[in-house]
């Protein structure tokens, strides 16, 4: 069933090398020489960040699962994700970008233009690297499902859209902002358990979920399936209790707007903490 990605071998938590785009077409016989599971510019940002718990530095979050023509064409998710973030460093950090070229108007707001759509692919393609990542890197106890990129490849590769609910997740959490958390980027999943018709044998699984990102209490996440089943048939399975948590939490479905008032910290001015920064977002 997973013949795609999981091999047979004794250790489940190996991983073919195999281009995950493979059904996008136009693979090319050489791999990436490295594909940053977390776009490399985000990384020189923030410097390491956690996944699963464990801190990831540069040059350590990475994969090779991606021929290097598909990989090529996912850099222009990566160019979007760099901008919303160095933004949002910026803001709490007081620091420098080119991302805030923007004159400030007359009631102190800064406009910055986000592509949503770029947004929800980087989401998609990191969310199903870190699976890749995860499971090459830290031993599960139990055989994870998937990954498989059916579901995602069309909005990567062919311009489509992700209909709701899949897609882009917002919140900044209540007590704002925490410039000392170290940003992470987790591929959540929960266990399932399989009954194989012939044997009747019940075995454990992990099914991903969602992808959920954190920097400085800015969250993410990507809510997407990548798995071999049906979006269908998953929402009304096992992505069903992610779906509801993401309505009753109140996590706000692809955002069209948001506020970000200045932080207040030892290298901001008055008139910076007075400053409003207005995110946009576009989705083509």
């Amino acid at each position: 069933m997973y013949k795609n990605i999981i091999t047979k071998d004794k250790d489940p938590s190996r991983v073919r090398k195999i281009c995950w785009a493979q059904a996008a077409g136009g693979c090319s016989s050489s791999y990436s020489s490295k594909e940053h599971v977390i776009s490399n510019g985000i990384l020189k940002l923030i410097g390491e960040v956690k996944i699963k718990g464990h801190k990831i530095k540069r040059g350590h979050y990475i994969i090779k699962n991606l021929c290097r023509s598909h990989n090529s064409r996912l850099h222009l998710y990566d160019e979007e994700a760099v901008k919303f973030y160095s933004v949002i460093k910026s803001i709490v950090f007081n620091t420098p970008t080119i991302h805030l070229k923007n004159e400030i108007n007359s009631n102190c707001e800064c406009i910055i233009n986000i592509n949503g759509s770029d947004l929800e692919c980087w989401l998609a393609k990191t969310f199903i690297n870190s699976v890749i990542f995860t499971i090459i890197n830290f031993k599960s106890k139990y055989t994870p499902l998937g990954p498989h990129a059916h579901s995602i490849i069309e909005a990567l590769y062919s311009g489509g859209k992700f209909k709701s609910p899949f897609g882009l997740y917002f919140r900044i959490r209540p007590n704002n902002f925490a410039p000392n958390d170290i940003g992470y980027f987790n591929p959540e999943s929960m266990l399932v358990e399989l009954i194989k018709a012939e044997t009747k044998i019940v075995t454990k699984h992990e099914f991903p979920l969602y992808f959920h990102c954190n920097f400085v209490g800015i969250e993410l996440i990507g809510f997407y399936n990548i798995t071999e089943l049906s979006d269908e048939n998953a929402l009304e399975g096992p992505l069903k209790p992610a779906h509801e948590m993401l309505i009753r939490d109140k996590w706000l479905y692809k955002p069209e707007k948001f506020l970000i008032q200045s932080a207040k910290g030892p290298t901001h001015t008055k008139e910076d903490t007075n400053k409003k920064y207005i995110f946009e977002f576009e989705y083509k």
